[in-house]
């Protein structure tokens, strides 16, 4: 499978970018080859889970989108985020240690954010038409936003400056091992993989669940993508996004 790649100084957002050429070719009876990347120095509105932007300075870090297919059916489509969230970690890993997935696909290093990922599937009756992911990674931002609690990058980490491009190259590398693994059903290998590498997983840790402070230890994530805590008084609960907040 061979990644064409498309790159553009600035946009609004390299996923609103990608699904106006999907849409474009649509209507043209045409589609994207699969793992069709577009890449850019600069987001006007990058984007980034629910209503939340994704702030980068011009030029210094990884802004791409990338287009797939999968071949499973919407109530698996969290396999697909373990796919891709993998691909980024394993990427971010290449280049730093102590390196995590917090759920459900945000990528931390020593407790701070470096990569957000933002995944848009389209389903037309019980099939996955075709699906965006965006990610962006910071890689040699210097200075953040105040606004921004905990961010990090691979420069604030190493101390060099890094090419993109080249993390570009190794996230497409990534995103091929593992979307393979989606394509030939090997959800249990992803599952694993995924679990193996969660932020505080099996760890004691305090949480804001439906405004209530709890302590509790993540046990794992279920096929819907719900995140599964244990309290300590034996309680388990299942939770999505917006539900609970990492203290």
């Amino acid at each position: 499978m061979k990644s064409l790649q498309h790159h553009i100084e600035k946009t609004d957002s390299t996923n609103l970018l990608l699904k106006k050429i999907i849409d474009y070719k649509a209507q043209n009876n045409s589609q994207l080859p699969e793992l069709f990347t577009i890449f850019a120095d600069e987001q006007t509105s990058g984007r980034g889970l629910a209503t939340n932007k994704w702030e980068s300075e011009a030029g210094q870090n990884l802004l791409c989108s990338i287009y797939f297919r999968p071949p499973i059916s919407p109530d698996r489509q969290f396999a697909f985020n373990q796919s891709f969230t993998l691909a980024v970690f394993k990427t971010v890993l290449q280049f730093v240690n102590n390196v995590k997935i917090k759920w459900p696909n945000d990528i931390y290093v020593n407790d701070r954010k470096i990569a957000g990922i933002l995944i848009e599937h389209q389903i037309i009756g019980e099939n996955i038409a075709h699906t965006v992911a965006g990610v962006g990674i910071n890689v040699n931002q210097d200075f953040f936003s105040e606004n921004l609690p905990n961010p990090t990058s691979l420069k604030l980490i190493t101390g060099e400056n890094l090419i993109i491009s080249h993390i570009l190259d190794v996230l497409v590398k990534n995103c091929k091992f593992f979307y393979d693994k989606l394509v030939f059903g090997q959800f249990d290998e992803l599952d694993s993989e995924y679990l193996k590498n969660l932020y505080r997983i099996d760890k004691i840790s305090d949480y804001k669940i439906h405004g209530e402070i709890i302590a509790a230890k993540i046990t794992g994530v279920n096929n819907y993508g719900q995140l599964l805590l244990e309290k300590t008084d034996g309680e388990f609960i299942a939770c999505n996004l917006k539900e609970i907040v990492f203290l």
